[in-house]
């Protein structure tokens, strides 16, 4: 939920910038919509690195997974960073 809601004001914020940038507000409206259908598909990095069949990507996900633990061992505050994964090309 607190994704979505995340999703909306920055698709707000973009047409609002859009707008006052000179873009076209359609424009900027539809790069909105396609940013709120990418965030919508994403899903947990774990668990589609679970599900997948494919070793390179799992590879890959784990790897984002373990640079995450990395930075947290720092002492760097991940935040929400870097816990799902959409696909961009299906």
């Amino acid at each position: 939920m607190a994704a979505t809601k995340g999703a909306l004001t920055t698709a707000a914020l973009a047409l609002l910038a859009g707008c006052s940038a000179g873009c076209r507000p359609l424009y900027v409206a539809r790069l909105g919509i396609e940013h709120l259908r990418y965030v919508s598909r994403a899903r947990p990095i774990e668990q589609v690195a679970a599900e997948t069949s494919d070793p390179a990507l799992r590879a890959k996900l784990e790897l984002v997974l373990a640079v995450r633990e990395f930075a947290r061992a720092q002492g760097l505050d991940v935040g929400g960073s870097y816990l799902k994964v959409a696909d961009t090309e299906g």
